[in-house]
Formats: C-alpha cells, sequence, structure tokens
C-alpha cells in the first residue's frame, strides 16, 4: 500500500516554496519497448482501466459463436474521449442476430446490434471494443458474455492521446531515473510522486514527455495546468535557476 506524508520542501530548487504531498511505494506500470529513460520531475498520469479485456460465454449459452479479446479504444461513436466504467458489462443476444450492451450499473447502453450472419462483428461503443463471431449453431435471445473491466491504478507517464486514463495529470514522479530496459521488462516498484499539497514548483525543470501545459483534459474544460492547480501544485515560469518570477 502507498504511503502519503506532506513535508515543507522550499530548500529544493523543483518546489520553490510552500508544503508538498508525496505518495510512496507506488507503481510505475510496465511499458514494453520502452526505449528512453523515465527521468526526474516526470509529469504521471494513472492507468485507470486495463487495455485488454477476456470476455467470458455464459454457461448457458445456445449459440456456440464466440466473443474474443476486448479493448478500451476509450473514443465513442462520436470521436469523443471516455473511458469504460469499471465493472463487469454484459453482451447479451436479444434475437439471433441481435445483441445489446449493458453497463456494469445494469443500463443498457446501446440496444438493437445488428450482427453479421455466418461472420464476425466488430462491436464499439462506450469505449469498448470487441468481436463477435457468429457459430455453426445460432445465437438465441438471452445468450450473452460478461466483459469485466478492472482498475489498475499504476502510474504511467502523462499522454492526451493515452485513452486508459494518462491524459488526466496524477503527480510528479521525484525519484532518480530510471532505465528505460527496467521498464521494459516489468512493473517498477516503491517510487515516490508528488500528488498534491499547496506548493508552486518550477516549470523550467517539469517534464512532459508528450502534450503540453496547455492541453484540455479529456471531461473537462480545464487545461494540464488547471488540473494540477486543483491538485495544490502551482507552475510557476522562472527567469533563472536561482530564483522564480511573480507575475
Amino acid at each position: 500500500m502507498s504511503v502519503q506524508n506532506r513535508a515543507n520542501v522550499s530548500n529544493l530548487a523543483f518546489v520553490l516554496f510552500g508544503n508538498i504531498f508525496t505518495k510512496f511505494a507506488v507503481i510505475f506500470k510496465q511499458i514494453s519497448g520502452r526505449s528512453t529513460d523515465l527521468v526526474k520531475y516526470t509529469l504521471m498520469g494513472i492507468q485507470r482501466v486495463v487495455s485488454a479485456i477476456t470476455p467470458v460465454a455464459d454457461e448457458g449459452n445456445t449459440g456456440d459463436g464466440t466473443c474474443t479479446l476486448a479493448t478500451v479504444v476509450g473514443l465513442d461513436t462520436l470521436g469523443n474521449k471516455i473511458l469504460p466504467t469499471i465493472g463487469t458489462w454484459t453482451f447479451e443476444l436479444t434475437a439471433a442476430l441481435v445483441g445489446k450492451l449493458t453497463d456494469p450499473s445494469g443500463i443498457d447502453i446501446v440496444t438493437g446490434i445488428a450482427l453479421n450472419d455466418g461472420s464476425t462483428t466488430v462491436v464499439k461503443y462506450a469505449g469498448l471494443q470487441f468481436t463477435i463471431t457468429d457459430g455453426s449453431t445460432a445465437f438465441v435471445s438471452g445468450d450473452k458474455f460478461t466483459l469485466p473491466v478492472v482498475a489498475d491504478g499504476d502510474y504511467v507517464p502523462y499522454d492526451p492521446e493515452n485513452v486508459l486514463g494518462a491524459a488526466v495529470p496524477a503527480g510528479i514522479y521525484v525519484g532518480d531515473d530510471i532505465a528505460a530496459a527496467d521498464i521494459a521488462a516489468g512493473d517498477v516498484t516503491d517510487v515516490a510522486v508528488y500528488v498534491g499539497g499547496n506548493c508552486t514548483i518550477d516549470s523550467d525543470q517539469l517534464v512532459l514527455e508528450n502534450g503540453a501545459l496547455t492541453d484540455i483534459v479529456p471531461g473537462t474544460n480545464q487545461s494540464v495546468e488547471d488540473v494540477l492547480a486543483n491538485l495544490g501544485i502551482f507552475i510557476e515560469n522562472t527567469v533563472a535557476g536561482s530564483g522564480f518570477e511573480n507575475s
């Protein structure tokens, strides 16, 4: 379990003044194939859901068709960035070639999804994407598949295009640089992240691997800088390494 504390760190160059909350013993998620080190003061997000979901066929299904690997695509049919609700989703047949998608609270997100007879159908709604394949024995009303969407909670570098949660700033990494090979090999444990407080930081030292402070965070009308301010981390543009400028 991660531990959080507060300390006055006004003597550190990165934190110009104020108090900061630090969360210890957090996990940085493995990024296979990563080729660059993760450096100190990198802006981080949190992986809020897993990217791959294994659908499970109901034992009472009559049809022998399949539902294969589901992914979180994070886009609705209008192209808006969203994340699926955490919990167990259900795709249920309401007829041999028609189905509906129900969220974890039991609300039918979409009904009347037409399936292709004798072939595959890609279903993409509410941030989920999965494939239904018609089998030799036809589906009947009531056949269903469950799709468990689970939380992850590991930290990853902020990325405005990452639809799994990293588009929402959640903290700033404050440890030593982490070798790319270590992140590619597996999760990195026991690291520390600034997660809030009431402090002003030096923007010249803040590292964004992707995007900019002016990016609009999905689901809000606020910029990255605004979201950090909501956490109690305020950005200060400096004119010299030894001081900061009020404006």
